[in-house]
């Protein structure tokens, strides 16, 4: 929708200009018949890496940006996460369980 494409874009502004910004996609019995959900979650946590990356470029060349992205996924059956980015923090809790 076209409120839901306005609050993305104005959350990953306001990631990338405030450096203590911290962004959490809580992913809850999404499982892969229907991987919309999943995808959605992982480009907006890859959209919002990017914009980080690319509003602190001078400052990225010279130190390695702390992960202030993280994704959690809750799902019984289907909880295994796909190859995080660099600037992302991603927990499969029920390898916990």
């Amino acid at each position: 929708s076209d409120q839901y494409q306005a609050w993305e874009a104005e959350m990953e502004e306001r990631m990338a200009d405030n450096a203590t910004g911290k962004l959490v996609v809580l992913e809850v019995g999404c499982g892969t018949r229907v991987p919309s959900v999943r995808e959605e979650c992982r480009d907006v946590l890859l959209d919002t890496a990017q914009g980080i990356w690319n509003a602190n470029k001078e400052k990225a060349a010279a130190i390695q940006p702390r992960p202030r992205c993280t994704h959690i996924r809750i799902n019984l059956y289907e909880s295994a996460l796909e190859e995080p980015a660099s600037t992302c923090k991603y927990a499969n809790l029920m390898e916990h369980i």
